[in-house]
């Protein structure tokens, strides 16, 4: 069973109707070259685990605060359209993990260990009609006990939802049978059950994707699977690959994604370690190891999503981890996004989920809110500052400065906390001489195209 993050730290926080777009508030992130935060959006509930989008729609799972719904047309600024709450505020039984959207219609999943107290019974999974994102409408639920094999269904922290043949099905991760249960969803009043993905060795499912008729499973100690379930009813596993990460209690493979061509997977662990693995499924009989990768932080590891060119990772604590897998041969890193600086403190609140969407990443941070997030691997590098003499005459009084630039000399080259440089073409070098009562330990020259150094003060 994968190990509940509770957030005793947090306060419940106050339900308001505006989103709170925040500068400079919490801790100062850390990023790349190559990745931007373009607005960080406070969310009041502050247990952020899932997000999902349709088209300027994001949709956030936030455990018993219910659904924060967020208009994200203006990515600098995004709105809190609403948050949607099951069972209302005055109640704590219903508990969404995930959520999944899919034409127009909202699947929330629920881990609540009670009855809902207004619908009386216990539900699995809500299905609302979002095509108004504002005032959502609930169309169908997934109900324990109400059918045969439904309650299979109910209880559960993940699931997918997708078309087989045109028609939209659900994939619950029960954490009641321990498989994966399929149900055809294309009327939500009426859902109807159609087939079992068992578990390959005695664990409970901790994430499954669907796509091109395939669903691809993480099962936590018992590794990954791989299932062709164009005929629903008869589905047939094509890979079982059992685990090979670190011997865990609660834990082991924590998330799966496939890459677009469905060759490959990405894999994650959620361990101390947190390895990410990249897997050649070209040959389901015979899956092939590529490469491991491992960031060594102690973070912990929550999601990984793969696209063509790259892994996008949530290392909760340590943000988010980008890694170059456009050779299939490797896993390389090629950008980071991190929220919150320092050591990681394990308190699970950090970056839980990330959805991508061409070169923007949406991101929810478990204590922070929204995170929207420009990734551009062809952005040039930035400049390289280099103080080649920092010295300080006490005689004189006299600060003086040299550098030199990557970019010289159409890049401005500023002392910080002095004043900006000036260019002598016959040294090809940049230059300041200032006079200052006492010498500074260390002096940082800064660039106008990005990039800087810092260096002692020597006396002369």
């Amino acid at each position: 069973m994968v190990l509940r993050r509770w957030f005793e730290s947090l306060g419940p926080g106050l339900l308001v109707a505006l989103t709170l777009l925040l500068s400079g508030l919490g801790r100062p992130a850390q990023a790349d070259e190559k990745t931007l935060i373009l607005s960080e959006t406070y969310l009041p509930h502050e247990c952020a685990e899932t997000l999902a989008k349709e088209g300027n729609t994001v949709f956030v799972a936030q455990h018993d605060g219910g659904i924060d719904i967020i208009d994200v047309s203006n990515q600098a600024a995004p709105v809190l359209l609403a948050n949607l709450d099951p069972d209302g505020p005055l109640y704590d039984s219903v508990d969404i993990w995930d959520v999944q959207v899919l034409n127009g219609v909202l699947y929330a999943f629920n881990r609540g260990s009670t009855q809902d107290p207004i619908k009386g019974n216990w539900t699995g999974v809500y299905m609302y009609d979002v095509s108004v994102p504002a005032w959502p409408v609930e169309i169908g639920a997934i109900v324990w006990g109400s059918q045969p094999y439904h309650h299979l269904g109910a209880y559960t922290i993940s699931g997918e939802v997708g078309l087989i043949n045109g028609v939209p099905h659900v994939f619950v991760c029960s954490q009641i049978s321990g498989d994966v249960e399929v149900f055809d969803v294309s009327n939500p009043a009426n859902a109807v059950w159609r087939c079992s993905l068992y578990s390959p060795g005695g664990t409970i499912a901790a994430q499954t994707v669907y796509q091109n008729n395939r669903l691809y499973t993480a099962w936590g100690r018992a590794g990954f699977t791989v299932d062709d379930v164009s005929v629903v009813s008869s589905p047939v596993r094509l890979a079982n690959q059992p685990y090979i990460g670190s011997p865990v209690i609660n834990g082991g493979l924590q998330s799966i994604s496939p890459t677009p061509d469905g060759l490959h997977v990405v894999t994650g662990e959620y361990t101390y370690a947190g390895d990410v693995r990249l897997w050649d499924i070209s040959v389901p009989s015979a899956v092939t190891l590529v490469d491991s990768w491992r960031l060594g932080t102690g973070a912990l590891l929550w999601t990984v999503h793969a696209t063509n060119d790259y892994a996008y990772v949530a290392h909760l604590e340590d943000g988010i981890r980008i890694l170059d897998i456009q050779s299939r041969t490797s896993l390389t890193p090629a950008g980071f996004c991190d929220p919150d600086s320092g050591a990681p403190a394990v308190t699970w609140a950090g970056i839980s989920d990330i959805v991508i969407d061409g070169s923007t990443l949406f991101a929810c941070h478990a204590a922070r809110g929204l995170f929207i997030v420009e990734h551009d691997p062809y952005l040039p590098l930035p400049d390289v500052v280099t103080i080649t003499s920092a010295s300080y005459r006490q005689s004189k009084r006299e600060l003086t400065v040299y550098a030199t630039s990557s970019e010289q000399p159409t890049a401005t080259l500023t002392v910080s906390g002095f004043g900006q440089m000036t260019w002598n073409q016959r040294r090809s070098r940049y230059e300041y001489k200032i006079r200052v009562n006492n010498r500074p330990a260390t002096v940082t020259v800064t660039s106008s195209s990005g990039g800087s150094d810092t260096a002692s003060v020597s006396v002369r």
